[in-house]
């Protein structure tokens, strides 16, 4: 094989595959969680595989060289040749899983399924995606996180979530960009142009969708947390601004208090600073410092030792640290005052004047009449090492002006000091607010550059790269303070919200998705354009037929119509006839009533006992037959007479039912209880003959010799009351429950208990006249509820109602 082929068979290949690979991780990092591994989605992972499957396993080695680049780029350290190495070995492990994967899931297809043309492979497409997707892709995630766990560039406890990710991003890797590959790869293009745009098309719009709302999302997060750590900042500075205030107020208090009594005395002092001090943790100490001159140092010095301080002295500190006597000078500023006096003893008489930052605090205070704070000092009763600062108030003799400089100069007589311990005046209001993960300094402008940092350290590069910061500039006593705040890049990355990744991997998964549907759906295609010709003579056979049955079923449903309307005229005519004829029935009726009357009147008596047993026959006969046509005219009246709908109430209409069954309800002594019954919407006349007949029924079906009680209760359902009439009579067989509403549908003799087998019937057509239903529940022995539903009256409605009334 020649040099020519060799290169045209092998070298080409190869770099166009590592080419291809390198570029679409590149791609792939721009989506990445850091530390730059594992990302939604990874689009070499599907490149790969279909360079293998297309041009074979001699294309491995440039997936191996695509996957070094691209991860030794993230990771190398170039600090030292062990560094070099160290990092090199990362890449070319995770590079070694990358071509295994790809080798692998390629055999994987060739040996289950088989690869020839995508397009066409219709449901081989989910099973070539699925072998070199999700099952080849656990290689790769099982070595690149297991080297980067091994190496401790993963931690231990996220490596099952690193390696999920890792294989999810691989996966839907496969599934968008395998496809793509190996249907541009399919010839002639001529053919597969069209199918090939229909799948790409779709494809690339919904990937660019997905990828733009990720990072709309991503800068959307940043800019948010961004907000929220700068309102953190501006928060905290105020709380800071807040507690210097604070312990200055305390300052102020105290010189208050000296101008207010002729002589400040230590008993005095120690209890209204520990008062002070009570609500203050910040503050360390706080001291009076009078204002001694040289003259007086050794009367001043014997009557603090007569005050209960034997070995009291005024002093400063020596070149080594430790506190002489004060060398003689024109005035001294020592300490007198010291509340708490435990923990500060040491700085009892302290001077400390022949200190730049005390003694120009001390004279700006005393020519100012404000606070002035010094810069950071070495504590004379803390050990080396521990730092904090004084706050200076002086106090003037009471009654001498001090409009002026030298006034103020003539009147002063001491100080004030508040004595503060920087890290837990910064603690106070670092607990104030939530400062999780912030990285908090304090600089003192004015101060030198080896005591400018108040509080914190200078974070390391690592921390402030990706980082959020900001600063504040405090005015504090006549001093400049600089509060800086830094937000890590290790807590934005471990405490950010994951909606913007979440999005990318459910948006990246849909366009594996939609592809494989797509790829379906055309492969699909081929196989239906077969069937169509096929089944167009079909459907034209089956189209004249259904053509047939159209004409049929037209002829059925007008033949249905003319039945229907005939039906409806005749049901109209036999209402109109059952009218006519009960009400024609009742002149001969009467007559027959009056004789039989007459007759009995007569001759009761005169005529044998059978006689008068035949016209009480002739009577009841008579009394049944006037009851049976007037429940005709009743159905009849309600069959073709309108309703009148209006707002009713149905309180009303049951007391009305049972005024006209009054002398029943007395006979049988019946009890009816109902009470705050709804407004309702219905016809008032038939309501009432509804409630009538269904109390009437609860009176008549009882056992011999019990007392009817009947129950009416209502409950809201929706837009509608339901209605409930419950007795305790003889009750109603399961099998006759749905029967009972038949006509002339009687379940007893009318020795038993009379009626005409009409009344539940007419119930059943009045509500079926106000669109609802009348149904039955019961249990034999053990009385019946008959339920049914009237529409309710919105609140609207009833308020107008009452308005008008």
């Amino acid at each position: 094989m020649g040099g020519a082929s060799l290169l045209r068979r092998y070298l080409l290949p190869n770099l166009l595959v590592a080419a291809a690979y390198y570029a679409a991780g590149r791609l792939g990092l721009l989506l990445a969680i850091p530390p730059g591994y594992a990302t939604a989605v990874w689009p070499p992972s599907g490149i790969a595989l279909a360079c293998v499957m297309l041009w074979g396993y001699r294309v491995t080695p440039g997936v191996w060289v695509g996957s070094f680049l691209i991860n030794a780029w993230t990771s190398l350290d170039t600090s030292s040749t062990a560094a070099i190495l160290h990092s090199l070995s990362v890449p070319t492990l995770i590079a070694t899983g990358a071509a295994l994967q790809a080798a692998t899931g390629t055999w994987l297809i060739r040996r289950f399924v088989g690869y020839r043309n995508l397009l066409i492979q219709d449901l081989d497409v989910v099973r070539i995606l699925t072998l070199g997707g999700p099952l080849a892709c656990i290689i790769n995630a099982s070595v690149g996180v297991g080297t980067l766990t091994f190496y401790r560039l993963v931690p231990l406890e996220s490596a099952p979530f690193n390696w999920w990710t890792w294989w999810i991003g691989d996966s839907i890797g496969v599934l968008i960009f395998t496809p793509l590959v190996l249907i541009w790869a399919v010839r002639p293009r001529a053919v597969w142009l069209t199918r090939q745009i229909t799948v790409s098309v779709p494809l690339a719009l919904v990937f660019g969708l997905v990828v733009w709302l990720f990072f709309f999302t991503s800068n959307r997060e940043q800019a948010r947390m961004n907000a929220e750590f700068q309102s953190q900042g501006h928060d905290f500075s105020r709380a800071l601004q807040e507690d210097m205030r604070k312990n200055l107020g305390a300052l102020y208090a105290l010189q208050a208090f000296y101008a207010s009594v002729d002589h400040i005395d230590r008993r005095s002092f120690t209890s209204f600073a520990g008062r002070l001090l009570a609500r203050r943790s910040g503050v360390q100490a706080l001291e009076w410092a009078p204002l001694v001159r040289h003259a007086d140092r050794a009367d001043f010095e014997a009557k603090v030792r007569a005050d209960g301080f034997p070995q009291f002295a005024i002093t400063e500190r020596a070149g080594g640290g430790s506190l002489v006597p004060a060398d003689p000078q024109d005035t001294y500023v020592p300490i007198e005052y010291i509340v708490p006096f435990a923990g500060n003893k040491a700085a009892m008489g302290y001077a400390g004047t022949t200190e730049p930052s005390r003694l120009a605090a001390i004279q700006m205070a005393g020519d100012s009449g404000e606070p002035v704070a010094t810069a950071r000092v070495h504590l004379v009763q803390d050990a080396p090492g521990h730092h904090g600062l004084l706050v200076f108030l002086p106090c003037y003799a009471t009654g001498m002006p001090i409009d002026t400089v030298a006034a103020r100069r003539q009147a002063l007589r001491g100080f004030m000091l508040a004595v503060l311990r920087i890290p837990d005046l910064m603690q106070d209001s670092l607990d104030a607010i939530e400062t999780k993960g912030v990285l908090v300094r304090l600089l003192d402008s004015d101060a030198p550059e080896k005591d400018r940092v108040l509080y914190g350290a200078d974070p390391a590069a690592s921390e402030i790269k990706g980082g959020l910061e900001q600063s504040h500039t405090l005015d504090i006593a006549h001093r400049h303070w600089q509060l800086q705040l830094t937000l890590p890049a290790q807590y934005l990355t471990a405490h950010k919200s994951w909606q913007a990744w979440t999005l990318l991997a459910a948006g990246m998964l849909f366009t594996g998705l939609l592809g494989m549907f797509l790829l379906l759906i055309i492969g699909r295609t081929a196989r239906l354009d077969e069937l169509v010709a096929e089944r167009t003579t079909e459907l034209s056979a089956l189209n004249h037929e259904l053509a047939e049955e159209v004409r049929h079923r037209e002829w059925l449903e007008m033949a249905a119509r003319e039945q229907a309307t005939k039906l409806a005229v005749s049901n109209k005519e036999l209402e109109q006839f059952a009218y006519v004829a009960s009400h024609d029935l009742q002149a001969p009726l009467r007559s027959v009533t009056s004789f039989a009357t007459l007759l009995e009147r007569r001759y009761k008596g005169r005529l044998g006992d059978d006689a008068d047993e035949f016209l009480a026959a002739i009577r009841e006969s008579v009394m049944d037959m006037r009851g049976l046509i007037n429940d005709l005219l009743e159905l009849s009246r309600v069959n073709s007479q309108s309703l009148a709908i209006s707002v009713v109430s149905s309180q009303s209409i049951v007391e009305r039912a049972c005024q006209q069954l009054a002398e029943d309800i007395h006979a049988a002594h019946a009890k009816i209880d109902f009470q705050d019954l709804p407004m309702v919407r219905g016809d008032e006349r038939t309501l009432t003959q509804l409630f009538q007949n269904l109390i009437g029924n609860g009176i008549k079906f009882q056992p011999k010799g019990a007392s009817p009680r009947i129950d009416i209760s209502v409950q809201r359902q929706g837009d509608e009351w339901q209605f409930a009439v419950h007795d305790n009579g003889i009750g109603i067989s399961p099998e006759h429950q749905e029967t009972i509403f038949l006509m002339f549908k009687r379940l007893h003799t009318a020795e038993q208990y009379p009626g005409t087998g009409i009344g539940l019937a007419l119930c059943s057509k009045i509500l079926q006249l106000h669109g609802s239903r009348l149904w039955v529940s019961s249990t034999p022995g053990h009385g019946a509820t008959f339920y049914f539903s009237l529409s309710a009256v919105m609140a609207e409605t009833r308020r107008e109602l009452t308005s008008s009334r």
